[in-house]
């Protein structure tokens, strides 16, 4: 069982590699939401990590 500062740590994670892999600039602050659209435009609906790891 994961506590809520892991999962929060993870997914931040995981959007910022997401954000560094699509050639989305940190300064642009863009919200996750938005790096998920883009990552489904591009490569399609991915399986949650975070259910994976739990």
């Amino acid at each position: 069982m994961l506590h809520a500062d892991t999962e929060r740590r993870i997914r931040a994670f995981k959007h910022k590699c997401l954000g560094r892999l699509l050639g989305i600039p940190y300064t642009e602050h863009n919200t996750n939401k938005y790096v998920q659209n883009m990552t489904a435009t591009l490569i399609g609906r991915q399986e949650p990590q975070l259910a994976t790891i739990k």
